[in-house]
């Protein structure tokens, strides 16, 4: 399980997730989807 991966049944993890989830925090994983996708779209 990932930070991604939180159920509602988990608020107190939910809310740590949630604290962390800074506007920089997603730019890093949004910076770091967007290369995957393109190196994945130049193997196809």
């Amino acid at each position: 399980v990932n930070d991604f991966n939180i159920e509602g049944r988990y608020p107190d993890f939910k809310y740590v997730f949630y604290k962390k989830a800074t506007k920089e925090f997603a730019e890093k994983y949004l910076t770091r989807m967007k290369e995957f996708y393109e190196c994945t779209r130049r193997l196809i």
